[in-house]
């Protein structure tokens, strides 16, 4: 699995799907979005790295302003 893909994949499907507007096709990104989400999250537990979402949160967490 290339994983530079999936990410790629992964933030065009959550831009289409903001962009979309609503009715069938936000959805149908949106699902297209979890489905590479959970590519990625498997991608991470195979190297025990942590979850795609708690990954996200702690590099915000180190992005704010402060730190």
């Amino acid at each position: 699995m290339d994983l530079n893909y999936i990410l790629k994949r992964h933030q065009v499907s959550l831009m289409r799907a903001d962009a979309a507007g609503g009715g069938e096709a936000r959805i149908a990104h949106q699902k297209f979005a979890r489905r590479y989400a959970d590519q990625i999250d498997a991608f991470r537990a195979a190297r025990r790295l942590p979850r795609l979402r708690r990954a996200l949160q702690m590099a915000a967490r180190l992005a704010r302003p402060g730190r």
